[in-house]
């Protein structure tokens, strides 16, 4: 009888407590199965384009991120995209990328009327390599006219982890600059929001946003909510002024912190009759681990 016990006792071991001690050391460390598996993703400011201009975005993949230097990277999967002001993808390339090279995606816009405007931002998805080390990628953003490749902007913001400072939260103000007659100033903010550990859908930015004129009274203000992935967009036109006097603004984007969304902003001047940008003033590349 105590045999007869003893060898089912085993079986039920083997059978039951052995599969379910498997999985609990699968289980067991979320941190070292999340690096192995989460891509590393750069989501960068909102930036305009009009009529006749190309969108290109560059991934120069310098090293990997964990400062193994005996341990060269393998090649690393990359996504790379362009969003619009819904989040819907305008452009995509998936690619096998090597260190020390660099990559592209181009869009160029289509179906715009003369001097209309179209607000897009980039993204680029990095996938560990078959060691689970991530690539670390600079990511970078130019608006050029399609027919002469001049640049009109570039965004090549630094690098930033999400939520590093108290400021990645409360949002950004920028310094002071100067319209001419028949500018536009225009600021964007995009709202990037991980899903919570609840698994629920991430919830939307509360934001603030503001352009300012030189003595401190609002020109523009817009409180509202933002949907992840989405940019809104506020603007403030110069109008017809007299030759060589400038107007002076600043612009500020913030947020509720309870929130838990991030913003990402962006600052440009262009002008009305054309639509085409002289300046921009780009946030913050903002990077972040995985929710591909």
């Amino acid at each position: 009888m105590s045999r007869f016990v003893s060898m089912s006792l085993s079986r039920f071991l083997r059978a039951t407590l052995l599969p379910a001690l498997g999985l609990a050391l699968v289980l067991g460390a979320p941190g070292a199965a999340r690096a192995q598996i989460d891509p590393l993703r750069y989501h960068s400011a909102a930036v305009s384009v009009t009529d006749g201009q190309t969108a290109r975005l560059h991934a120069y993949f310098v090293e990997a991120d964990d400062g193994r230097a005996e341990l060269p990277p393998g090649p690393c999967r990359l996504t790379l995209r362009f969003l619009d002001a819904r989040g819907g993808v305008l452009a995509t390339t998936q690619l096998e990328h090597v260190p020390g090279r660099d990559t592209l995606l181009d869009y160029q816009t289509r179906d715009l009327r003369p001097g209309e405007r179209a607000a897009l931002r980039a993204e680029i998805v990095a996938f560990p390599d078959a060691n689970g080390r991530a690539p670390r990628v600079i990511p970078s953003v130019e608006v050029f006219d399609t027919r002469t490749g001049r640049t009109a902007v570039a965004d090549a913001g630094q690098v930033r982890p999400m939520h590093d400072t108290p400021e990645a939260d409360g949002g950004h103000r920028f310094g002071t600059v100067g319209l001419i007659s028949r500018q536009v100033a225009r600021l964007n903010a995009t709202c990037i929001a991980p899903p919570g550990d609840t698994g629920l859908p991430p919830g939307p930015c509360n934001v603030h946003l503001a352009l300012v004129s030189g003595n401190g009274a609002p020109l523009v203000t817009h409180d509202g909510e933002v949907a992840p992935g989405e940019t809104v967009s506020i603007e403030f036109a110069a109008g017809a002024m007299v030759e060589g006097i400038r107007r002076r603004l600043w612009a500020e984007a913030s947020q509720v912190r309870a929130a838990g969304g991030f913003l990402t902003t962006s600052l440009e001047i262009y002008d009305e009759s054309t639509g085409q940008s002289s300046m921009l003033l780009p946030g913050d590349i903002v990077q972040s681990w995985g929710w591909e």
